[in-house]
This record gives C-alpha cells, sequence and structure tokens, in this order.
C-alpha cells in the first residue's frame, strides 16, 4: 500500500493508485497539478520539452493552516 503525506498539513492518504490520492491532474502536455484534498495546498509542475529533464515547480500553500483530520 503506497500512502502519500501533504507537506503543510500533514494529511495521509492511503491508497492503490498514490497519483489518484493527490489528486493528479494533467492540464497541458507539460503541465500538471497535484492537491492535497484536505487543506487545498497544491503544486503545479511544468516541463521544458518531452524529455522532462528539467522545467518549474511552483507549491501554493493556503493562508490558514488546516490540521490532519480537520474538517475546512
Amino acid at each position: 500500500m503506497k500512502h502519500y503525506t501533504c507537506g503543510h498539513c500533514g494529511h495521509v492518504t492511503e491508497t492503490d493508485d498514490q497519483l489518484e490520492a493527490m489528486g493528479f491532474r494533467w492540464y497541458s502536455n507539460f503541465t500538471s497539478k497535484i492537491s492535497c484534498p484536505n487543506c487545498g495546498t497544491y503544486t503545479i509542475q511544468q516541463a521544458f520539452d518531452d524529455t522532462f529533464t528539467g522545467g518549474h515547480f511552483l507549491v501554493v500553500k493556503p493562508f490558514n493552516r488546516i490540521r490532519k483530520g480537520q474538517i475546512k
């Protein structure tokens, strides 16, 4: 079993498909987004080309921290 831990709120998600648990989505050929289902923190990854050896990485954190298990 794989798990994902959010670095912002500490939320842990256990799943067989780690990308699905992290809310992974493709937005274009070289741009994707991963988000925490608990606090809304997300990262946007954008590769320079189809080799995926370099690119940009942006982390967006919500202003208010939500602790693990806390409901929004």
